[in-house]
């Protein structure tokens, strides 16, 4: 599913900040949005016009950097179109940077990929990490290619269902607790998370004015939210309570 609640990594601590209409061109008519991955030269010659077959709308409204206009920062542009699409399709082969790059931000974001491999150009036993454990499509020709991804596809799109569902129901389920807190318990939580470190009830008490032991808001957040865990460590022979945020989707923060 499209998700642009994400920190910047060329603008952080800003997140993304797409307007409502190049989100929407983005994720276009299809059921599902995908970001094709591929070394633009010298790559199979019916690779590109295959994977457009199949992958047309309304199936999958089809991301293709190289047909995509624009300017400024080349890794704004990928970064856009991984955010928008509910998976990837890379083709690695031939082996490529810039595919594996793609890869890598795709995994970070916990996205389904669909891989490609030509076997007579390099066996997936020997690409660079390990896929052993994902769908991996290999094909030498049109046909072959086009029999697989018949063969294959539906039961990646269950996949790729199932993770979109999971996602729409998390969000909404965070959505509706962020909505009960009051404007106390939100304060704390903001500051827990701006601090990203495990906070003593110390810290707490000097910074927040409030005693984790005691405090209504972090008993709240803690047991109630489970936006918090309080946890308690042995730190010089004493036992010592911390506090850490956890790491939830929080957009109306």
């Amino acid at each position: 599913m499209a998700n642009y609640n994400i920190i910047c990594p060329i603008k952080h601590p800003l997140k993304c900040h797409l307007s409502s209409v190049e989100k929407e061109q983005l994720e276009g008519p299809g059921k599902y949005t995908a970001f094709f991955m591929y070394q633009f030269r010298k790559n199979d010659p019916y690779l590109k016009e295959s994977i457009e077959r199949y992958f047309k709308s309304p199936l999958a409204t089809l991301l293709d950097a190289s047909e995509f206009p624009g300017t400024g920062v080349k890794l704004c542009k990928i970064c856009k179109f991984i955010l928008a699409s509910d998976f990837g399709i890379a083709a690695l082969t031939p082996i490529n940077p810039n595919v594996f790059m793609d890869v890598g931000m795709f995994l970070g974001l916990g996205k389904p990929i669909l891989y490609l491999v030509n076997p007579n150009r390099c066996q997936p036993k020997n690409l660079p990490f390990d896929i052993s454990h994902k769908i991996v499509i290999e094909h030498t020709s049109r046909q072959e290619l086009s029999n697989v991804l018949q063969r294959e596809i539906p039961f990646f799109l269950q996949k790729v269902k199932l993770y979109s569902e999971f996602q729409y129901r998390f969000r909404a389920k965070v959505q509706e607790k962020l909505g009960a807190l009051t404007d106390r318990e939100r304060e704390i939580l903001q500051w827990l998370l701006l601090e990203n470190r495990r906070v003593g009830e110390r810290t707490l008490a000097e910074l927040q004015g409030i005693t984790a032991k005691k405090s209504p808001e972090i008993n709240n957040l803690w047991s109630r939210y489970g936006f918090i865990k309080k946890e308690t460590e042995r730190l010089h022979d004493q036992n010592k309570g911390v506090i850490t945020a956890t790491s939830q989707n929080l957009d109306s923060l």
